[in-house]
């Protein structure tokens, strides 16, 4: 058998470019690449002016067809803020920001949009972020904040505690926020309020005390089911001058704080209270003692409104109009009251004391009554009513009567808000 034998040929080799030559092609290669890159960058400044000249067409033809857009910028303006809620939520923010380029360069354009930070429907992961957004719309105007989701500890909105005049905190605080908080400066601070929702919330009274100090241009303070151990008390007062409103809970939810804090101030300003205190009998006249002994050392108080919720257990004693001796003296205390929001446990002679005591809160010109279902109440003849009202003719202005619901609330709810039954006046 003969075998083949395998010729193998040379493959032609390709005959390498000069160096000279390959480095004329690199050089056309860059040329184009840079001539490439101009032409995109004009394409692109041309795209930006056409998108610019298609946005202005858009806000023209707004303007012709949008009865918003031809009012003027004060109107839509005001149009936008009654639209949101109180206080303004980021949700609500954000779809005013998505309707158009209109509302959204209304909406950035107006400071007092930004100045209620609210942390309602924000993750507290997302809430630095969103604040910082927030404030940068703010031009350094004042702001309040409305917290009820997201710890102070760590908050970045610590950093703006100087420019915060009002100051919700409803979320899961502790002392150790409130000892934070009174260590930021809180000159510009004129409304706080502080609570945990519908729960108790009890916190050190030399906590809340070291905020007031802190505070010192506060004009405002509502607490919202805090109380205080008695542990926490101690034998010295701070005097606080401009508080001039104090709410201790409120009488038409039954939303009650403790009413010890009073055993530590002396308000000389003060022009508004608000005494609730529905947990048990002992409670309630402790809390009738506080008062009295707050209102004597203020004395004479400037107060010209009481929101108060006396003891039941003379309900009997129709001389003093169902009224304990201590809440009596309190009345006594306070002869330049304007308005009186009170929870009598028996309205008939609380009304027949008005009227046969003259002399007993004599520049009275609103009352309203919160009715227990138990307790006596306004009859249909209302001839406690004609009585007061012809005894103390030229002076009171207004009766009003609230009915306390099943659930223990009350309806008609805070006669402020205009939901009281108009009995005279």
């Amino acid at each position: 058998m003969r075998c083949r034998g395998v010729v193998v040929k040379d493959r032609p080799t390709r005959p390498r470019p000069s160096p000279s030559l390959l480095m004329s092609s690199a050089s056309e290669l860059r040329r184009r690449i840079d001539s490439l890159a101009r032409t995109i960058a004009c394409q692109k400044h041309y795209l930006e002016q056409l998108e610019r000249q298609r946005r202005a067409a858009e806000r023209e033809l707004n303007s012709i067809i949008d009865p918003m857009a031809r009012l003027p910028v004060e109107i839509s303006s005001d149009i936008i803020i009654q639209s949101l809620p109180k206080p303004a939520n980021w949700r609500a923010l954000s779809n005013l920001l998505s309707v158009c380029h209109t509302w959204r360069d209304f909406v950035l354009a107006m400071p007092p949009l930004w100045t209620s930070i609210s942390d309602e429907g924000v993750p507290p992961a997302q809430f630095g972020e969103m604040l910082e957004f927030w404030v940068a719309h703010t031009r350094g105007m004042p702001l309040s904040a409305f917290i009820h989701n997201t710890s102070l500890a760590g908050s970045p909105l610590q950093r703006q505690m100087h420019r915060i005049q009002h100051l919700e905190l409803l979320s899961p605080i502790d002392d150790g926020d409130l000892k934070i908080l009174s260590t930021y400066p809180l000159g510009a601070l004129r409304t706080l309020t502080l609570g945990r929702g519908s729960s108790t919330l009890w916190i050190p009274r030399d906590a809340l005390l070291e905020v007031l100090r802190s505070a010192a241009n506060l004009v405002e303070l509502n607490l919202r089911g805090v109380r205080f151990p008695l542990s926490s008390f101690g034998s010295t007062y701070l005097t606080h001058p401009t508080l001039r409103h104090l709410h201790l809970g409120q009488l038409e939810s039954r939303i009650c704080s403790g009413t010890e804090i009073l055993r530590d101030l002396i308000l000389p300003r003060l022009e508004t209270i608000c005494v609730s205190c529905e947990y048990n009998a002992a409670d309630r006249r402790i809390a009738e003692e506080d008062l009295l002994g707050f209102l004597k050392r203020c004395d004479p108080p400037p107060l010209r409104s009481l929101q108060v919720h006396p003891d039941r257990r003379d309900s009997d004693s129709t001389s003093r109009g169902s009224l304990t001796p201590t809440m009596l003296a309190c009345l006594e205390l306070v002869p330049n009251l304007t308005q009186l929001e009170i929870i009598p446990p028996n309205s008939g002679a609380f009304l027949n004391l008005l009227a046969k005591t003259p002399t007993l809160l004599p520049t009275l010109r609103r009352l309203s009554l919160y009715e227990h279902s138990a307790c006596g109440r306004v009859q249909d003849g209302y001839s406690d009513v004609s009585e007061v009202m012809e005894r103390r003719h030229g002076c009171l202005e207004s009766l009003q009567v609230a009915v306390e619901r099943d659930d223990g609330t009350f309806v008609g709810g805070n006669p402020s808000r205009g939901g009281f039954k108009q009995i005279c006046g």
